[in-house]
């Protein structure tokens, strides 16, 4: 008699339970049927996915509580998918029912979704993003950083192939053409991250992205090339209408080409486009001044061209990757110089005042002395040889400078000028120094520090300093 009477008592406190302690078990972790994804904590109560006898107090608590799924009476088969699941041993124990939070019925909290959905495609984890899209479709789009990224953007930045392969079928063309606060579209974070896949993706859905620019007016081939992207840049100039873009836009996206050694496209562009040649002398000399900092030889003339023939027959053995290397570099400085001629042809059409007036103010023929570029300095001084007697703002010649930066190979040049060179030396600059006095600087020390020892440096300097007397 005494069990009936506790089995009593613990029935009437069951049903008269506080609401709050309806609440308070929504916070109960439970296998979700859905498979592994976030868990949304919610203190409102929600419908249990297991198998029981409908009363009229579950119905009201259905009209209370909303759960973050996929209905299981659309689909008969949902329901017995998500009871198997339930009564499944198999099942990871950090499964748990996913409830998602909502403002009121048929609502779901949008705010609190998209950091869930912002983690997943940061960590390129589509199930929990396919869980967060199948409540509501629409967030796909949704800016979810703040700086206006969408899950997209968080996807590229993050090189997550798959991810974005499967997120841009829940996109349109103006979705996936939507910019961050910075004006950069999605396909801009992915010719940053250089990935060709993702950018293949986008592209075939909405041709129109590669012309479309992002932040300071740049488009994604021309912030691929300036991070040196090689296989992003080949993509996407392939399918960029190139002549659709503006005239100072192509000349800045052949510059960053040419600044990222990527010759062979930027003299594809100079081939197929050649309305470049004609913008103004300065957008010119500014890709010249890019290469007049470039090497264009592994060696001196005669020396580099016995070495370019041994190269050659090198790479031919197979199976030696390190030759190829080598190949491809001596290659890269081949086209280098094709660059180089293709550009001056069109300097040297202008008048020689305003050839003058441009190497003066772009500083090209100095730039390529300092660094001991002589087979640019040779090529340019070929075709217009009065270039020998240029002077910059200091009043040095490229010998000069050749003295006070240690470029033996370019000091070398005075030989082959006559008498010239005796001009030439007279020359003082503006604190009234000559080249001996120049002799006498120490030399920068990346200069002084291709030899090795205190001696062999001053031995060295005395000969510069002879040299100069």
């Amino acid at each position: 008699m005494e069990g009936r009477r506790q089995r009593g008592a613990k029935a009437i406190r069951s049903s008269n339970s506080d609401p709050e302690d309806d609440r308070s078990e929504s916070r109960v972790d439970r296998r979700n049927p859905l498979g592994k994804g976030p868990v949304f904590t919610s203190h409102e109560p929600y419908e249990s996915h297991s198998t029981h006898i409908p009363t009229t107090e579950d119905k009201d608590m259905k009209n209370q509580s909303e759960i973050e799924a996929e209905d299981p009476s659309a689909n008969a088969n949902a329901n017995a998918n998500a009871n198997a699941n339930l009564n499944d041993n198999d099942c990871d124990d950090d499964q748990q029912l996913i409830i998602y939070p909502r403002k009121g019925k048929g609502k779901v909290n949008r705010q609190k979704l998209r950091p869930f959905l912002y983690r997943a495609a940061l960590r390129g984890d589509w199930k929990d993003a396919e869980a967060v899209l199948s409540l509501d479709r629409s967030i796909a789009s949704d800016k979810i950083t703040n700086t206006g990224d969408t899950a997209l953007h968080v996807a590229a930045a993050s090189k997550k192939t798959a991810f974005v392969r499967k997120l841009v079928e829940y996109l349109n063309e103006n979705e996936l053409a939507l910019p961050n606060k910075h004006g950069n579209t999605a396909l801009c974070f992915a010719a940053i991250s250089g990935i060709v896949e993702i950018a293949e993706v986008m592209c075939k859905k909405n041709k129109k992205l590669p012309i479309i620019q992002g932040s300071n007016g740049m488009t994604p081939l021309r912030l691929a090339a300036m991070l040196g992207k090689r296989k992003m840049v080949k993509y996407l100039y392939q399918i960029t209408p190139f002549q659709d873009l503006q005239a100072e836009e192509r000349m800045e996206i052949l510059v960053a080409t040419i600044y990222a050694a990527m010759y062979d496209i930027a003299l594809k562009m100079l081939k197929e486009d050649t309305s470049i040649v004609t913008y103004p002398a300065v957008k010119i000399g500014k890709a010249l001044k890019v290469l007049a900092r470039k090497p264009l030889s592994h060696h001196g003339k005669c020396q580099g061209q016995l070495w370019e023939r041994l190269v050659r027959i090198i790479a031919t053995v197979p199976y030696v990757p390190c030759f190829k290397d080598i190949y491809d570099s001596v290659e890269v400085r081949r086209q280098g110089r094709s660059l180089v001629e293709r550009l001056w042809e069109e300097i040297l059409r202008l008048p020689d005042s305003a050839i003058s007036k441009l190497i003066f103010e772009t500083g090209i023929f100095h730039d390529a002395a300092k660094i001991g570029n002589v087979e640019f300095l040779t090529m340019l001084t070929y075709a217009y040889p009065d270039l020998i007697k240029n002077v910059n703002s200091n009043g040095y010649s490229i010998f000069h400078v050749a003295v006070l930066n240690r470029q033996e190979n370019v000091f070398n040049l005075i030989y082959h000028i006559g008498a010239l060179k005796d001009l030439l030396v007279l020359n003082i600059d503006w604190k009234g120094n000559n080249i001996l006095h120049l002799a006498g600087k120490l030399a920068p020390p990346i200069r002084v520090n291709i030899v090795s020892g205190a001696a062999l440096q001053m031995q060295r300097e005395l000969l510069w300093f002879k040299v100069g007397n």
